[in-house]
């Protein structure tokens, strides 16, 4: 089969490291090999608060290096016409043929099968070249969506599954 990859950008301004270990793990659970993330972290100088003591980019990092993936790191304000290039230089390590999973960094995909590589694999034997699906928001026994705690299971923080953007 092909290689399957699994881009996503991570601004680290806005508290990525406490959603990555989750994203990280359960890309790795379905069967996508660290050397096969396309990470962008985004991270803009100008937002860092020297007095925090608090270094969001070395927070988030620290846990892509933990798994030994690889990342672009971009510090410059957002933009997503930047954004966009840094994009198509990562996905230049892909070939025209594999599969890449293109998921936010606080989206988690779920296919229904333990192994998203075999998955794909199949999908693709069968002629199939794209795969969509439905996004699921998930929020906590309340219904809000309190802060990410980066330990733990994450499906038991969130347990409940809905779609908040169809309200």
């Amino acid at each position: 089969p092909n290689t399957v990859w699994v881009y996503t950008s991570i601004a680290a301004d806005y508290d990525g490291a406490s959603m990555l270990p989750h994203f990280v793990k359960h890309y790795i659970g379905l069967g996508v090999k660290p050397e096969n993330f396309l990470v962008v972290v985004n991270h803009n100088p100008e937002k860092a608060d020297p007095d925090s003591g608090v270094d969001p980019v070395q927070n988030v990092v620290s846990v892509l290096e933990r798994y030994n993936i690889t990342y672009r790191l971009w510090l410059d304000q957002y933009s997503s016409e930047k954004l966009m290039k840094i994009r198509y230089e990562l996905l230049n390590k892909a070939a025209w043929d594999d599969w890449i999973i293109h998921a936010d960094s606080d989206e988690l995909h779920d296919y229904g099968v333990k192994s998203v590589v075999k998955y794909l694999a199949h999908a693709e034997s069968e002629g199939v070249n794209e795969i969509k699906g439905t996004l699921w928001d998930r929020v906590s026994k309340t219904g809000e969506l309190t802060p990410i705690l980066p330990d733990g299971d994450i499906f038991q923080q969130y347990p409940l599954k809905c779609q908040v953007i169809k309200n």
